[in-house]
């Protein structure tokens, strides 16, 4: 698969396998291409390729967690809430991804990352504002054009 090559690391795959979606912001950016034991067979080696096109969002602060599975909240007065990153996910597993305010320097091809079990709060949090292509330059554009505020002058639009 052609696209950014990462290792992610972890303890166990849980319900991770060649095949399982890789996620940003709950929109498929890659997948696990494979999984092996490390070297000292102390940790699990997750392969993962991120399309060519997301390539961007992935910086050495980035963090990756296992979103595999379904999270369930409860409260007395709250309710039930009950978070996934995807219907795939809680079937064939799936990791997720962010990318802090402040991404630093890029990702590498062949980098490595520690895959935590769940996300920490403030990971969910983070929005950063990071370019994927040409489109989306021309999209942003049209965003701010279609933004400007129109005049009503005698029955008709104005700009």
């Amino acid at each position: 698969m052609p696209g950014l090559h990462l290792v992610l690391e972890a303890e166990r795959i849980g319900s991770l396998k060649k095949g399982s979606p890789l996620y940003y912001r709950q929109v498929e950016i890659g997948r696990v291409t494979g999984i092996e034991l490390g070297p000292t067979a102390q940790m699990v080696w997750i392969h993962v390729a991120i399309e060519q096109n997301y390539i961007p969002l992935v910086h050495r602060s980035s963090r990756f967690w296992n979103a595999g599975g379904v999270k369930v909240i409860a409260g007395l007065f709250s309710g039930v809430s009950v978070e996934t990153e995807s219907l795939e996910s809680i079937i064939a597993g799936g990791i997720a991804m962010a990318t802090p305010e402040e991404p630093g320097t890029s990702a590498e091809e062949g980098d490595h990352f520690l895959l935590a079990k769940e996300a920490d709060e403030d990971w969910l949090a983070w929005s950063p504002k990071i370019t994927l292509s040409q489109k989306e330059r021309l999209t942003e554009q049209h965003r701010v054009r279609a933004g400007k505020k129109k005049k009503r002058v005698s029955g008709k639009e104005k700009r």
